[in-house]
């Protein structure tokens, strides 16, 4: 049975990579591929993960299951990432989910961005009033200050 790590041997032969390169973009262990491959056990999901991230035109159902081809079109095909709680799938989409996709994402932001709006200007009102009730402390203060002044005046002038 073919092993991932068999699958990308074989990515790598068809983009003339070798492991040397492949560890140094990778920031791999130096020996982890080769370790892979001779002690028959197959490549971990966190470098699985890096190989994906770094090698955009892979085609990760390829890498997982050896169906399908090993290259994704470059096309103009895009590849969404569909959480699943157990794993994280790539699905190329054609422009128009792409572009039904997008609008999606733009009318949730839009949601998200309309509520923080919300409180924002429900923050900014509080805060106005806020320095509205300063002011006016400030205003009381500096009429008691200035009578109490005045006062002290009116004492001395009378001690005089």
């Amino acid at each position: 049975m073919e092993r991932k790590i068999d699958r990308f041997d074989k990515y790598m032969k068809m983009k003339g990579l070798n492991d040397n390169k492949v560890t140094l973009k990778l920031s791999l262990s130096v020996g982890t591929l080769g370790k892979s491959r001779k002690e028959g056990r197959d490549l971990s999901d966190k470098v699985i993960e890096q190989i994906l991230n770094n090698f955009p035109d892979l085609s990760k159902v390829w890498l997982m299951t050896g169906e399908g081809d090993p290259i994704m079109s470059q096309s103009g095909e895009t590849r969404q990432i569909l959480e699943d709680p157990q794993t994280k799938f790539y699905e190329p989409l054609d422009p128009v989910a792409q572009l039904i996709r997008n609008n999606t994402i733009l009318a949730e932001s839009n949601a998200r961005m309309t509520e923080t709006h919300k409180i924002l200007i429900e923050s900014n009102a509080a805060m106005v009033d806020s320095m509205k009730k300063m002011m006016d402390q400030i205003i009381e203060l500096n009429k008691t200050a200035k009578n109490n002044h005045a006062r002290e005046d009116v004492g001395c002038a009378d001690a005089g």
